[in-house]
């Protein structure tokens, strides 16, 4: 009998473009990057948040590189603040490196085990509501 195997994942980011503007909440097992403005909360493992890009919205992953301007709460294992970062909000992390230049508004609070502020891992956390919010899967076969 063979064992199923699980598709392997591509490598490839999720990318939301300079051109483009996303009101709504992101939740990925992947990685995100992206240029263009989100207006709502990213749930994801890998967030990159390129120099022309703007968030509005809480952040949650195991890392988050930040170069554009984030409105929000930041929670991660690792965060990092490019110099043309720009960051109104709380960040929760263990690790947190600011580059010259960046520009930081808010609390910073290390946490031991940040898995327990930053919750379940991506893909159980697309079946729970983001601030109340109703949410539906669907999966293409």
């Amino acid at each position: 009998m063979a064992i199923p195997m699980a598709a392997p994942k591509s490598g490839v980011p999720s990318i939301i473009s300079a051109s483009l503007h996303v009101v709504g909440n992101l939740v990925s097992e992947g990685d995100i990057q992206i240029d263009g403005a989100v207006d709502g909360d990213i749930r994801t493992t890998i967030v990159t948040v390129g120099q022309s890009a703007e968030v509005k919205g809480e952040i949650v992953a195991e890392s988050v590189t930040i170069h554009g301007k984030v409105e929000g709460t930041i929670r991660a294992c690792t965060v990092i603040l490019g110099k043309s970062a720009r960051v109104e909000g709380d960040i929760y992390q263990e690790t947190l490196a600011v580059e010259a230049g960046a520009h930081f508004e808010g609390n910073c609070r290390k946490l031991a085990k940040v898995q327990a502020a930053i919750g379940p891992r991506p893909v159980d956390a697309m079946t729970k509501p983001i601030d109340g919010e109703q949410r539906h899967v669907a999966s293409a076969s």
